[in-house]
This record gives structure tokens, sequence and C-alpha cells, in this order.
């Protein structure tokens, strides 16, 4: 048996295909649609392997990414191999082969694996099961279930490493590792590196935006603002398709990463792309050749594959991101923020080998006196992703207001201190943030963010909730009821930095409100009610008054998982959101009318919270 994974742009890149036209293609390839990366297997004599290949094309028809495919496909190729050895196959295979199975690929195999690795071939195995017991291939799984899942599954939670960077750990990163100077800030001669610039910028994008590296590395220049000659000083991110799981979320790109990435646009980025014009000009057929930008450069239109197309920008997967080109009229430019030589954007292994160089230069250079403590292990770019937590906290910045950050201050402060002594005590390394999160967990501490406030009900314990008093809650129901929120009178509520200019608005809105001088007696009342409500969670005591704009708060916008013992994990990028842009928001809302102002569906959270991370 072969395997293989389509490509449909390859055929028309090998030309004639003996025994069908160019147009018979074409009318096959629509008729019979091939995702790229689906896979297929062959016998020996070139024909697929039923019912695995029609397996591999049902996932590719549910859109699962090709990485996933391509796992999928050699772990049930294995399957296979081990099977027929022993004169069987998927269809009449029993739950002791599965054992035995398990047992050479953890302790026979020439090459054999840990836990973590088998529970990702074991999730691949019970993918065609589900499809074969669907189309009636089988009538049930060949192994038996337990309350807990699969019996075969390791269920082995592996050691989540989380860690973080002290300020002038980062700085040595960002300046020493990628930039190519000393310790002591000087220049370095001896620096061979490529491109510092261009890493430099990657690594403070990384830092003060909390992305992934799969949603920085793949940026095109108009995610940024970065078309026609603009340079803006800041860029609000959609993200979609390079998101985790494609969970739609906004990045903001706040001034000082805008502004470490002038050097390298100015700089680096021109010679390479003047470089890689032979290059581009020869793949060109290859290439997404963009016509034009279109609604503000959150789509394009282009030709690929001899096709005219348009694509939403954050809906562009990695795979087209790489082949996005502008015609200048001076020559071809990727679209792509971060190329390497030939134009190209740079792969995740590209950008590994440059983390691996700068760790190198970190390592030679750790002795010196100007030199931080180094970890023990390489740093990884999302290590950078966790670098403030509990940072705006640690700094004494205000986190919120209200009873509910209140609970947050004393449960960070008790982390603090706790980890704290673990280090004294040497039982605990520095900048390394599992330390907290260990703590954290044994909290008990929830928070869902939503709009108007934050809510740190605890599902175990719902003591305070105003929205659960006196209301029916539906049979298996757990956390708030998002439509009775009362965030001016809960216990559990935080009233966030980012959350006062809606308030100040309110307030306002109110105060202009109750001083119509034909307002009845009893609407002037309810009004009064409603402003007194409002400046009871507002933070006077704390230096804040509700007619003056506030500072927004620095933290994630995901949430901590449902459940048992949830652990907030406070994943702040340095910056979020712009209070002005709330304000903005705010005042062009209409004034509260009627009674208390009932907050939306995904208020103050999600229905599910998500964890951080």
């Amino acid at each position: 048996m072969q395997l293989f994974f389509t490509d449909q742009r390859k055929v028309w890149k090998v030309g004639q295909v003996a025994g069908l036209s160019r147009s018979e293609l074409s009318a096959l390839f629509a008729r019979r649609p091939a995702p790229p990366g689906t896979p297929i297997l062959l016998d020996e004599a070139m024909r697929p392997v039923e019912p695995v290949s029609s397996w591999f094309r049902s996932l590719a028809l549910e859109r699962k990414d090709a990485k996933t495919m391509r796992s999928y496909a050699y772990s049930v190729l294995m399957l296979l191999h081990f099977l027929l050895a022993r004169g069987t196959d998927l269809q009449s295979v029993t739950e002791t082969e599965l054992r035995e199975f398990r047992l050479w690929r953890q302790d026979e195999a020439e090459e054999v694996v840990g836990d973590a690795a088998w529970d990702r071939d074991w999730a691949a195995i019970e993918s065609p099961y589900r499809y074969l017991i669907r189309i009636g291939v089988v009538a049930r799984q060949p192994w038996r279930a337990t309350p807990q899942g699969s019996n075969l599954a390791s269920r082995v939670r592996p050691d989540l490493r989380f860690r973080h960077m002290e300020l002038d750990q980062y700085l040595y990163l960002r300046d020493v590792g990628f930039g190519g100077l000393t310790p002591d800030a000087g220049l370095d001669v001896s620096f061979r590196g490529w491109r510092p610039h261009r890493n430099r910028a990657a690594c403070e994008l990384a830092l003060m935006t909390g992305m992934r590296i799969q949603e920085w590395s793949t940026l095109l220049l108009p995610e940024l603002g970065l078309v026609d000659g603009r340079r803006p000083a800041f860029a609000d991110v959609e993200l979609k398709a390079c998101a985790k799981f494609g969970r739609p979320r906004s990045a903001y790109v706040a001034p000082d990463p805008m502004e470490v990435l002038g050097p390298y646009l100015l700089l680096e980025r021109p010679e390479i792309v003047a470089k890689a014009q032979r290059s581009l000009r020869r793949r060109h057929r290859e290439l997404f050749v963009i016509q034009r930008l279109e609604a503000d450069g959150t789509r394009v239109r282009g030709v690929l594959d001899g096709r005219t197309i348009t694509r939403t920008v954050k809906n562009m997967k990695p795979d087209l991101r790489r082949l996005a080109v502008v015609e200048t009229g001076d020559g071809l430019d990727p679209l792509a923020l971060f190329i390497g030589q030939g134009g190209r954007m740079l792969t995740f292994s590209a950008w590994d080998k440059i983390r691996w160089r700068a760790w190198d230069r970190m390592k030679a250079w750790a002795g010196d006196r100007h030199g931080p403590v180094l970890p023990r292990r390489c740093w990884v770019y999302h290590d950078l992703r966790h670098t403030f937590a509990f940072d705006a906290d640690s700094r004494g910045e205000a986190i919120g207001f209200g009873p509910g950050a209140d609970q947050m201050r004393s449960a960070f402060a008790a982390v603090r201190e706790k980890a704290e002594a673990l280090r004294a005590n040497g039982k605990a390394q520095r900048g390394d943030v599992r330390v907290e999160h260990g703590l954290l967990k044994r909290t008990h501490l929830s928070i869902r963010f939503g709009k108007l406030n934050h809510c740190t009900l605890d599902e175990n314990n719902p003591v305070g909730a105003k929205c659960l008093e006196d209301a029916v809650v539906p049979p298996g129901h757990r956390g708030p009821l998002i439509d009775r929120c009362q965030p001016a009178r809960c216990s559990n509520s935080i009233i966030a930095p980012e959350h006062l200019p809606i308030w100040q608005a309110e307030h306002a809105s109110l105060t202009k409100l109750r001083s119509l001088p034909a307002l009845p007696a009893n609407r002037r009342a309810l009004i009064d009610q409603q402003i007194r409500d409002v400046e009871s969670r507002s933070p006077r005591q704390e230096n804040h008054d509700l007619s003056r704009p506030a500072r927004s708060l620095r933290h994630g916008r995901e949430g901590p998982s449902r459940g048992h013992g949830t652990a907030l994990h406070w994943s702040a990028p340095a910056y979020r959101r712009k209070a002005h842009a709330y304000r903005r928001k705010a005042h062009q809302a209409e004034p509260l009318a009627g009674g208390r102002r009932q907050p939306g569906h995904d208020e103050p959270g999600n229905r599910s919270a998500r964890r951080l991370g």
C-alpha cells in the first residue's frame, strides 16, 4: 500500500495528463473536488483501498486541516500494516489486537512513543470507526467504553509547561539573541546573523500582542494597515483562519511594536523583495497574484491557477497567504509581513532555526555581568505569550473595581506570596510561572469576560450571585444566567478599567436625562436609583472619577474553561483594546430607557468560559 496526498495545483504544473485534455481535467475537478492535502491510500494495482480512502475524503469534506489529515493517515496506515501482518483488517479487528498494537507502539517498535504520542494515534484510530459505524460497515466499535471514555487511551494528563520572562530576560532575548547586540547594548562586530531588524520586530510583536506563532508569523501587510505607503500608529487585527481551532478573535497591535517594525519595513524588507524578483517571476504562475484590495484592505481579488477569485483576508489559510503577492508595476511584492529569501513567507521551521541561533548567542554571552539568568531549556515563542502573567496586578495597576476585583487581588497576592516563599526555599526556579499556575489551580478562581463587566461566579458555590436569586434555573444549567446579570449590584462583578468609559457614558446619559424639567416624579426617582447603582460600582475611592476617561486594562480576551477547580492564568499582552474605542461607542449609545440595562448574550461573558494560555 502506498499513501499519497492530493494537490490539484501540481496537476497544472505537470502539464498534459495522458488521456485527458485540460478542459476535461477542469470539469473533473469541478465535479469531484479534492481539497488540498486529502490522503489517498492505493494498493499494488494503484486502486483506492476502501473504506479507508472514503474516510479520508469525508475528513476533507469536513474541512479538516491538512496537517491533521496527514497525521491521521500515517497513524491509521501504521495500524493497517500491523493488522495485515496478523491476517486481519479494520472491520474484523478485536480489542485484544488493538491492545497488542498499543503494546508494540509503546514498548516493542524500533522507535517507541510516549503517552502523548499514543493518545494522538488513538484519536486517529477512533475517527475511522465513527465513520464506519455511520455508513453501516460495522455495527459497533471493537473496544469497550468506560465512564471515563475509551479504555485504550492513556488518560495521562501532560505537565503544562508555562514560563514567562522577566524584563531583563526579554530584552536580552530580543536585543542580544535576535538583534545581534552585546549585553551592554553595544554593537557586536562578530555577529553574522541575517535580518536582525525583522527578527526583533517579530519578537516584539509576539510579546506585545499575545498572538501565537501561527498568528503573527502569517500576518499580511493589509491586516496592519501597511498599504499604499501608510504607516498607522496602531492596528486591530481580525484573526480567524490562522487562529487556534479557527476561532475568531481580534488582536490589538499597540504603537510600540508598530514602531519596532519601522526599521525592518524601511531597510530590510525592500532589499529582500528586490533580490527575490527573479525567483518570484519564475514562480508567477504558481502564485496568488493580487489585482486589487477591497473593503479597506479586508478583501483581496486576484488570479490563482488561472481563475479570478475574491477572498476575505481573515479567512485566508496560511498556505494561501504564502502565495499572495501584489503586482506593483515595479515587480511582485509579497503580501506577507515577514519574508525570507526568495520573498517567501517564513515557515515554522525557519523561525525555529532563528530561535535556536538566538539561543546559542545568548548562551555564549551568558557569563557576561550584564546578562540575566537563563532558564535550563531554550525559550519558545509561546513563552512570549505568557510573559506578562499577573504583571498588571504586580505593578500595582488597577485590575478592576468592586467585590469581584477584591477577590482576585486577594487570590493574586496569596499566590505571589506563596510563590516567593517557594523560590526563597529553592523549590521553584526564577522565571517559571508554573508555580503560580499550580497555586492558582488550587484557589478555584474562575472569571468570565464581558463588555459591561467581568464575572467571578463560582459554579460550585454561587454565593451572592444576583442573577440566580429568585430565578428558575433550567435543568442541567451551570454558571450565571446571562440575561439576568446585574453588574451594578452583584458581589461577583468586576468593573475593569476598560469598562469605565461605558459606565461613564451611562452616568452622563442618566444625569442629562434627569435634568429634563418635564420629567415625571416617578421617572426621576427611577433614574436616581439607576444613578446610585452606577455610582455604587464607581471607583471614586481609588482616585477614578466617572467623568474622566480611564486607561484600558491590559489582559487577554480569552477566559478560563468551565468546571470545578478552574484556574485563571493571566495571559496578558502588554496592551489591549483602546479605551477611546469603547468611549466612542459608548457616547454613540442612546440613554437607557425603562429599567436597568439588560446585557446582551455575551455579557458578562460567553456562555462557556475558555481557558487562558
